[in-house]
């Protein structure tokens, strides 16, 4: 087999773990509201067929944004996107990032997503990964949300602190890191 089918095969198989992955959660799990102060558990595949969990990366903030290909305010926002994980997802070595983001892909066809990728340059500090539920996720029932865009904030310890967040309020929210690392102000919330 050539190193293209096989390459293909290989993000096939990912793309169809994905919802594997997902999948093993129990129903009680995907079925429960998500609210400010949870923790967020996930995992998922990313589009290079690697397994991603919530826990894997370490980072001041995190930022999951559930989008599709079909979507004009999803690809509008893509190179601003970006340009913010271009800022804050590289950090100085010992030091943890500022911020990482998964891009979570509601797209229903791994052909138009594979297309939609390869269209752009990716940036240091985003996961791409591809829920195979599509719009079907339980995602949509935990935090709520009809459609895409959609973002969420974790801190440092997957627990959510905001839910449906515009860029402009990740980059306060990253200022506000930066000024308080210990986060005082979040405590209540536990």
């Amino acid at each position: 087999m050539n190193r293209m089918k096989k390459g293909g095969l290989l993000l096939g198989l990912g793309w169809l773990l994905s919802g594997a992955v997902l999948g093993q959660s129990s129903s009680s799990e995907n079925d429960s509201v998500v609210h400010i102060g949870d923790k967020v558990v996930f995992h998922w595949v990313d589009t290079a067929g690697r397994e991603v969990r919530s826990d894997q990366f370490k980072a001041r903030l995190v930022l999951v944004d559930f989008w599709a290909s079909w979507c004009p305010v999803c690809r509008t926002e893509t190179p601003h996107l970006y340009a913010l994980a271009r800022q804050y997802a590289t950090s100085k070595e010992g030091e943890i990032p500022d911020l990482v983001i998964y891009r979570v892909s509601l797209d229903d066809n791994p052909a138009l997503l594979k297309k939609t990728l390869r269209e752009w340059n990716t940036a240091e500090g985003v996961v791409n990964v591809w829920d195979s539920l599509s719009m079907n996720t339980p995602w949509r029932k935990r935090l709520g949300f009809l459609g895409v865009p959609h973002k969420i904030i974790l801190d440092t310890e997957g627990r959510l602190m905001e839910n449906d967040v515009t860029l402009q309020t990740v980059r306060l929210y990253i200022k506000a890191e930066k000024e308080r690392p210990s986060r005082p102000w979040f405590k209540f919330l536990r």
